[in-house]
């Protein structure tokens, strides 16, 4: 319990985190970088149930839009430490129309620090590909949170809500039977939930960013 206590308590310290409760309208974007997905079809002629859609190692974010001042704080340097992984597979197919779910995995990596990482949210994915073409799909869907963040004082992404995260971007395969680049927006509006306003200083992280594998 102290170990636990003491670790929360470096891990506020370090990040300099700041706290304030507001009664507000909530809702942010995070814009996904350009990252890599494992998709390699058993059957290369066509998508096929089962094939895999995997993030190679954790994606990273390349901004956060707040949409109030209400909203939780990241400053551009912090938010070269946030990751995210999805774990999922051909879950339907219909024509154009292709179904991946799985799992995801939203962290703070601490590593670089000599610390475990700090998990954000975690839960499933559904998300809708509407191929364009052979190489080009535009998707759709939604991340539901099944547990958030594991250490006190974290940026919870559902507010403490039910709200899923809504995904939204595009796909291109860019290496033809084994996977492409995925890039989007997660967001989030939960109408008059409680924010937390959380501010992680800039100075003291200043993190490059890195692949995970």
């Amino acid at each position: 319990m102290v170990c636990q206590m003491n670790r929360s308590l470096l891990l506020i310290a370090g990040l300099g985190i700041a706290l304030s409760a507001n009664a507000a309208s909530a809702g942010f974007v995070l814009n996904t970088a350009r990252d890599f997905v494992r998709s390699v079809r058993v059957n290369p002629a066509q998508i096929s149930i089962d094939d895999p859609f995997v993030t190679d190692g954790f994606g990273g974010f390349l901004s956060y839009v707040p949409d109030s001042a209400d909203d939780p704080v990241i400053h551009p340097l912090d938010l070269e430490t946030y990751k995210y992984q999805l774990n999922g597979h051909v879950s339907a197919v219909h024509g154009t129309s292709v179904t991946y779910s799985g799992e995801y995995s939203i962290v703070i990596d601490l590593r670089p620090l000599g610390s475990p990482d700090v998990y954000i949210s975690s839960g499933t994915f559904i998300l809708t590909a509407t191929y364009r073409t052979p190489t080009h799909a535009l998707i759709t869907g939604q991340l539901t949170q099944v547990d958030g963040p594991n250490e006190g004082g974290i940026f919870d992404l559902t507010y403490g809500s039910a709200h899923p995260i809504n995904y939204l971007g595009e796909y291109f395969e860019t290496d033809p039977g084994l996977g492409g680049e995925l890039i989007g927006e997660m967001s989030q509006t939960a109408p008059g939930a409680g924010s937390l306003t959380v501010l992680l200083a800039g100075a003291g992280l200043g993190l490059r960013r890195r692949r995970i594998k």
